[in-house]
């Protein structure tokens, strides 16, 4: 079981980095859009 537990948690972490380096992309990506709206 503690093994399985572990090579979930790997690929919970594996799955969730890229999905936070995608979000904080679009974070950004919105931010700029908005200071683009904002500023013209």
């Amino acid at each position: 079981m503690q093994i399985l537990q572990h090579t979930n948690l790997s690929w919970l972490s594996g799955l969730l980095r890229p999905l936070g380096l995608l979000t904080l992309l679009g974070i950004l990506f919105l931010l700029s859009l908005t200071k683009k709206n904002v500023g013209s």
